[in-house]
């Protein structure tokens, strides 16, 4: 697969050339969005458990969390799967 079929941007057009593109229709993506948002619960539980975390750090990691537990939840109801060709 051509690297370049997919450019990243961030909003301002600035292009990101660390970024990978998961497309929701991907058979695969919601259990690897649903896989990526509970690692970072589980980091998060093993962090407060030896309190390493500052709340608004948690806070933050939460909103990553609830963005790509949604994200996940997005593709399970889009109909239509392919894999990227």
């Amino acid at each position: 697969m051509a690297d370049d079929k997919y450019i990243v941007t961030k909003a301002d057009g600035t292009p990101v050339d660390d970024a990978v593109v998961i497309r929701l229709k991907d058979p695969f993506a919601a259990t690897a969005l649903y896989t990526y948002s509970n690692t970072i619960l589980g980091f998060l539980e093993m962090m407060q458990t030896y309190k390493f975390l500052e709340r608004h750090e948690e806070e933050r990691l939460m909103g990553i969390v609830d963005y790509f537990h949604a994200q996940a939840n997005r593709s399970i109801s889009m109909a239509d799967k392919r894999l990227p060709d």
